[in-house]
């Protein structure tokens, strides 16, 4: 129970505030007495709600505090003080415990702003904590906390405070001792609603204290807001724990765990919004840490795996959580650049039937990957790329269009390859056009990175079809040999696809003469422009280095 009411020493030695060293000394001997013969006494101030709060330890510990100067002046604010005839009516009242009745005095005599009626309202305050202690009665809970953040916010109370203490203080205790208990006093006033809070289970009685008086003290942080902060910030180091590997797609027992953990943190964060105190300064940055962990589990999403809707779900719920505009700022804009990614994706899925003899398989595009007859490549793992259209004719006469659409990796292959009426192939055609589209808007600039560092980082020589290429330039196969080596100063002319083939092109005499064809259907050949290109700016960047 509270210290500062239950076992609050004038309490225990049932005496008001007004008694003198000599009356605390007398009593507490005369109580250790009848405590020894079992023969407990009652006195005017027990209300009935505390049971077995007189032993003898009880009394040696009242006495130690009641002539301690620094720990005197706590029991004696936080008991009541029988000033006047105003006070003694309530008190003959309570001798009845007639409660109620005390409170209507006291309530009465309250309504002006007289020095006399600071203290009456103070008395009312501990009155109505004590029965708190017993009922949880809403009326009692809000009007004692009105009443305390009154009494503790005016100067004209602290005043006469002061003097009245000094006044009846037999143990000459200085301003200093005071001042400091005034500096404290909130924290002693929150950790009796903390003690309320846990007798009635309700939390309501914290987060009205928080309300009012806009902070938390001591007692709530230890005893109620320390475990929630422990099991965010474990939840925290998990989230820091989850390892996401590159390519496929996420494990069930990771998105699980993701899940759950949101679940766990979601619950703590409502046990501080049931105490009202989610919006302050320690849960904003508790709240901010919590939402830069799922950050860090979202970037590892979006860049390892590319899922972007489930990137883009995730980082909703981390702005749900931030504390701060800061951090909700800077995860809103990274939810921007997710969603431009995921419109991106959207707009490139597509599917479609193959056209066969027996069967029609369907091959998918996304911006990540392309499925076809059970087998999946994504456009990171790709190493080679073709694709191809051929027209056949009959005297002269278009009769068909045949298509071919080809991605590798280092362990798979996926050809699409169909042939069309010329008659009615507007779709197909407009299906091979979405391939060659993704090919060249996401999967050609892939490899194409690929291959220049395999150049120019690793030294090795790139071969497609006839053509080789390395970090000096390019040579072409020859009968028995190679031909010459076309330096990188030397190009002149830019490589360039047409009627089927890859052409690479040398200089003769001022004008562009092939060097070499690549057939388009060889693989990376349709790559050849966009490779020699991007050779050509790595070379000159070396060569000003």
């Amino acid at each position: 129970m509270s210290n500062s009411l239950k076992n609050n020493g004038y309490h225990v030695l049932g005496l008001d505030t007004s008694a003198s060293q000599k009356d605390i000394v007398k009593r507490a001997n005369s109580l250790t007495k009848f405590i020894q013969i079992d023969d407990v006494p009652q006195y005017d101030l027990d209300l009935g709600i505390f049971d077995n709060f007189r032993t003898e330890d009880s009394v040696k510990e009242a006495v130690q505090k009641l002539t301690s100067p620094k720990k005197q002046i706590r029991d004696y604010f936080f008991w009541f003080n029988i000033a006047d005839s105003v006070d003694e009516q309530a008190l003959g009242i309570l001798r009845k415990k007639d409660l109620e009745g005390a409170i209507k005095v006291w309530e009465y005599h309250s309504q002006d702003d007289s020095t006399k009626t600071l203290f009456y309202k103070k008395n009312l305050a501990v009155l109505y904590c004590i029965l708190l202690f017993k009922e949880n009665n809403v009326h009692y809970l809000n009007s004692s906390l009105k009443i305390w953040n009154a009494i503790v916010n005016s100067a004209k109370f602290w005043d006469a405070f002061s003097k009245i203490y000094k006044l009846n203080d037999e143990l000459n205790v200085d301003q200093e001792v005071i001042d400091e208990f005034r500096r404290q006093v909130n924290g002693y006033i929150s950790d009796i609603y903390t003690e309320l809070s846990g007798i009635h289970k309700n939390k309501e009685f914290i987060a009205a204290f928080s309300r009012i008086f806009g902070l938390q003290g001591q007692k709530v942080e230890k005893e109620v807001l320390n475990p929630i902060y422990k099991t965010i910030n474990e939840t925290i180091e998990k989230l820091g724990q989850i390892k996401i590997s590159e390519g496929g797609s996420m494990d069930v027992v990771v998105k699980e765990k993701i899940k759950e953990l949101i679940s766990t943190a979601q619950l703590e964060f409502n046990k501080i919004i049931d105490l009202e105190l989610y919006d302050s300064t320690q849960v904003q940055i508790i709240r901010d840490h919590f939402a830069e962990s799922m950050r860090s589990v979202v970037i590892d999403i979006h860049n390892k795996l590319n899922d972007y809707a489930l990137a883009k779900r995730l980082i909703e719920v981390a702005i749900e959580f931030c504390g701060t505009p800061g951090e909700k700022g800077k995860l809103t804009d990274e939810r921007g650049l997710i969603q431009k990614h995921l419109d991106n994706e959207n707009n490139s899925i597509f599917t479609f039937k193959v056209k066969g003899f027996f069967t029609k398989p369907q091959a998918t595009f996304t911006s990540q990957y392309v499925e076809y007859k059970g087998e999946k490549i994504f456009y990171k793992d790709a190493i080679g790329v073709a694709w191809t259209s051929t027209r056949k004719s009959t005297n002269g006469i278009p009769t068909s269009e045949s298509y071919e659409f080809r991605i590798k990796s280092q362990e798979k292959l996926i050809d699409i390859s169909f042939s069309v009426s010329i008659r009615g192939s507007e779709e197909d055609e407009k299906n091979y056009g979405r391939m060659v589209g993704i090919s060249r808007g996401i999967i050609q600039p892939i490899i194409v990175k690929k291959l220049v560092a395999d150049i120019f980082d690793k030294g090795l020589a790139v071969n497609i079809g006839t053509i080789h290429i390395d970090n000096k330039g390019y040579w072409r196969d020859k009968f028995f040999s190679r031909s010459e080596h076309i330096l990188w100063p030397d190009v002149k002319y830019r490589a360039k696809l047409h009627t089927g083939s890859a052409y690479v092109f040398v200089d003769n005499k001022g004008t562009a003469k092939t060097f070499a064809s690549v057939p388009m259907s060889s693989i990376n050949a349709v790559l050849i422009p966009e490779l020699l290109d991007a050779c050509l700016l790595v070379h000159s960047q070396h060569v000003k280095r």
